[in-house]
């Protein structure tokens, strides 16, 4: 009879440790029988196992596991996932396998830059892909050995939805690391880049055969994760800007498809080029109002903290407190003023104070007014 076993792994990565703790939860034969395994070691090792617990309710079992976590995390561990796992043998302590090496995810992110160029000749030329600017948090995923690590643009672990766990699980199964650039807008991943497959460095190669490599990989798995369309032909690059235009996109971008993946801020003329829609600011909260859904925001000025208005907060989002980051789109700025129509987007935990500088921002008399 198989049994239903469940596992939870942690990991400590710093100047000092390496390491991974597992802990499965097995069922014993009858239905209330559990016990509580431990693996434990460098990760890339086998590490070693042994039986902690037996003979107890799947109740017990999760509340000592949770002890185990609670106990880890305060020596310094990350949760990296806990779930379902096929069940060893009941006869012997489980050994896990080994574990993949650590993703290195200390890739040099490329940024795209505004663009400087006309947007028809960007359309209407061949060099140029477009892609749609997804309105997300920027995201590296790993895979390695189907296990998803997730983080965002500063290296922070993020939480990996579902539907990414089992991309990962189902596409991203090799030995070698595989990592995509990515946009994670809610719990739906936007991956519209390949820099590394099954351990080989793809950033060499131009953008049009990393991405129809990307293709083979994603698409197949279209129904835990999608694939940001790039339009290539001057017909199909036009009908589709016009589209997100009108559905009030953030933007697109576009990308040469003969150049590499380059890390860093692309030049105005460059191989990586945004055209936004609308514009967007990263703003610090100043306070909340007394008595409205609304927030007082600031920009830094080279060291002081300036004024630029307040925007209201949706009746679906939390009220940011003061000295929360924050995203705002707006239409413009006036100098020395505030925002026009700023609309907030949400809070940030992917930048720093540095990001707030009121250089980001667009003033009317240089502004793209938004149709």
């Amino acid at each position: 009879m198989s049994n239903n076993a469940f596992q939870t792994r942690l990991e400590c990565i710093n100047g000092r440790s390496y390491k991974f703790y597992e802990i499965t939860l097995e069922q014993s034969g009858t239905a209330d029988d559990y016990k509580v395994f431990t693996c434990y070691g460098r990760i890339g090792t086998s590490g070693a196992a042994s039986c902690k617990f037996e003979h107890l309710t799947l109740a017990q079992a999760e509340h000592e596991r949770d002890k185990l976590v609670r106990e880890k995390e305060r020596k310094g561990y990350q949760l990296i996932r806990s779930g379902a796992t096929p069940a060893p043998s009941s006869a012997v302590a489980p050994v896990a396998p080994a574990a993949p090496a650590r993703p290195r995810l200390d890739v040099d992110l490329q940024l795209a830059a505004p663009s400087a160029l006309d947007l028809d000749t960007l359309i209407e030329g061949r060099t140029y892909l477009m892609q749609e600017k997804h309105d997300g948090v920027r995201a590296l995923l790993s895979g390695v050995s189907g296990v998803a690590i997730l983080r965002n643009k500063r290296g922070r672990l993020l939480d990996v939805p579902a539907g990414v766990a089992a991309f990962a699980e189902a596409a991203l199964t090799g030995n070698g690391e595989t990592i995509l650039d990515a946009e994670l807008v809610g719990d739906r991943l936007f991956i519209f880049d390949l820099l590394m497959l099954n351990g080989e460095d793809m950033r060499g190669e131009g953008f049009r055969r990393r991405y129809a490599t990307l293709e083979g990989l994603v698409l197949p798995h279209a129904e835990h994760v999608t694939l940001s369309p790039a339009f290539s032909f001057p017909t199909s690059k036009r009908a589709n800007h016009d589209a997100l235009l009108a559905a009030g996109a953030e933007g697109v971008v576009f990308k040469c498809g003969s150049a590499p993946y380059t890390g860093g801020r692309s030049a105005g003329d460059g191989d990586c080029l945004k055209v936004k829609f609308v514009e967007s600011a990263t703003v610090r909260v100043k306070a909340p109002h007394a008595t409205k859904r609304s927030v007082a925001i600031e920009m830094l000025d080279g060291e002081s903290w300036v004024d630029v208005g307040n925007v209201a907060i949706p009746v679906n989002r939390s009220i940011p407190a003061a000295g929360a980051l924050c995203e705002c789109v707006y239409l413009y700025a006036y100098r020395g003023g505030s925002l026009y129509q700023p609309v907030y987007k949400g809070e940030r935990d992917d930048v720093s104070e540095a990001d707030c500088g009121i250089g980001q921002l667009k003033f009317k008399a240089e502004a793209r007014l938004a149709a």
